[in-house]
């Protein structure tokens, strides 16, 4: 297909080279693998004789508006099994709680709702790109509740309080929302190589031999904060041309998070009048959630580690007027 390309390597003459020594050198010498990189400059980059080295000329591969053609399909055969167990209390005597935890597993061949997260690396093979969805949960809690402190008239604790000491121990009230997941499931890149499709950069494969690293918050050899150690990156390279990547190779970190709100509640003269206190705060046990994790195998100097994490504690009051 490209007898032009003998000798010479987009301009760049190199003695006694085959075609196929020249494309090779181009894909791997130049572009680090990118097989559709080596491919547009044999088949776009005009030569001097004003020619590319594709046998039929230039633009044999590609068009010439543009590298590549986004199509959408309903291709995906996506499935979800899930087993989800509820136990509920409605407020009463004071209490009430919701307590929802779900065992699930999502499969599909692309996550996303547009764009290239929906992509796939070969529009001919799809279902090689089928692995766990971009959003599996494995385990997912999460909880309220809403407790009315047992204090004041008519409660367990001070139940003949008088008028003026159940407006100060009476009508507390204590709120939590609580939430937990296992991580989601995170893909290991290589960076701007494109080996099979030239609108998605390629993905690493898990070296023969190699066992997936196990996530583990930690410090790195940098000192900062990262699920996997530096040495990690060691454990995957590219894929090859004409090949598919392994996708959501791993997991990414948990999340914990609580709310807690306390809040105090006063009856005015006025018959059902209320002014109730409160006091919020987000994230309230100040828990680190770390994000921004790096999984490309082109930054091994900061693979594994994290650059965000989610807001620390945040606290507000509110008054709130009832009538």
């Amino acid at each position: 297909m490209f007898p032009g390309a003998a000798g010479t390597v987009t301009g760049t003459n190199v003695a006694g080279a085959s075609a196929t020594d020249n494309y090779f050198y181009m894909v791997y010498g130049k572009y680090a693998g990118s097989d559709l990189d080596g491919l547009n400059d044999f088949d776009r980059v005009k030569q001097p004789n004003g020619h590319c080295l594709s046998l039929y000329d230039c633009n044999t591969f590609f068009a010439r508006q543009n590298a590549g053609m986004p199509t959408w399909a309903n291709v995906d055969n996506p499935t979800y099994h899930g087993l989800t167990v509820v136990l509920r209390r409605p407020l009463t005597r004071g209490v009430g709680f919701d307590f929802n935890y779900t065992y699930s597993k999502a499969l599909d061949m692309a996550s996303g709702g547009t764009g290239e997260s929906a992509g796939i690396q070969d529009a001919f093979n799809p279902k090689d790109s089928r692995s766990y969805s971009n959003f599996d949960v494995r385990h997912n809690i999460t909880v309220n509740s809403i407790t009315d402190l047992p204090f004041g008239k008519g409660k367990l604790f001070l139940k003949d309080a008088s008028s003026w000491m159940d407006q100060i121990v009476g009508g507390w009230q204590l709120s939590m929302i609580g939430r937990f997941r296992t991580g989601t499931p995170v893909t290991v890149t290589t960076g701007g190589v494109f080996p099979t499709n030239y609108l998605n950069g390629s993905l690493a494969i898990l070296k023969p031999g190699a066992v997936l690293p196990t996530p583990n918050v930690q410090f790195n050899a940098n000192g900062q904060p990262s699920l996997f150690p530096l040495t990690s990156v060691s454990s995957f390279y590219g894929q090859y041309p004409g090949q598919t990547g392994s996708r959501n190779l791993l997991r990414g970190p948990s999340n914990t998070n609580f709310d807690l709100a306390l809040g105090k509640t006063f009856r005015m003269p006025m018959e059902g009048h209320t002014l109730q206190v409160r006091g919020e705060a987000f994230n309230a046990f100040n828990i680190v959630n770390f994000g921004g994790l790096s999984t490309t195998v082109s930054a091994p100097a900061t693979f594994g580690q994290f650059s965000s994490a989610s807001d620390a504690r945040v606290i507000q009051l509110a008054l709130r007027y009832e009538f």
